[in-house]
C-alpha cells in the first residue's frame, strides 16, 4: 500500500482496528504471546468489518482508490470497481496487524 492509498484509507484502517476494544486487545495478546506469525486467529474477525467500511466509503474516495490501483496494476481487463475496492481488505488487515504489533509491545498493563 502506497502513501496515497494509506491516506485515503486512514479512517477506514482506524475504524477497523478499533471497532471492538475486546477484539483489538485479543489480537494484541496473540501477537505478544505467539511472536511473529503469518496469520493470527483473531485477525480473521476483522475481515467483514473491513469489507463493510470499504463499501461505505464516499464515491470520490472509492474513485481515488481505484485510480491508485490502476496506476500500480497494468492489467485492467475484466475487473469491476467493486472488486478493486474489495482487493484492499487484506492490505487493511495487514496494516491493522502492524498497528496491533506496535501496540502490543508498548502495552504495559495486561
Amino acid at each position: 500500500m502506497n502513501k496515497a492509498e494509506k491516506k485515503i484509507l486512514r479512517d477506514v484502517i482506524f475504524y477497523v482496528a478499533h471497532h471492538n476494544k475486546y477484539l483489538w486487545w485479543e489480537l494484541k495478546r496473540q501477537i505478544l504471546d505467539s511472536g511473529y506469525q503469518i496469520f493470527y486467529p483473531r485477525q480473521g474477525e476483522f475481515d467483514l468489518v473491513a469489507e463493510g467500511a470499504l463499501m461505505r466509503l464516499r464515491s470520490h474516495e472509492k474513485q481515488a482508490l481505484i485510480l491508485e490501483w490502476q496506476k500500480s496494476n497494468v492489467d485492467h481487463s475484466e475487473v469491476t470497481s467493486e472488486q478493486i475496492v474489495l482487493s484492499y481488505v487484506p492490505l487493511i488487515i495487514e496494516e491493522v496487524v502492524k498497528r496491533a504489533t506496535t501496540a502490543a509491545y508498548r502495552t504495559t498493563n495486561w
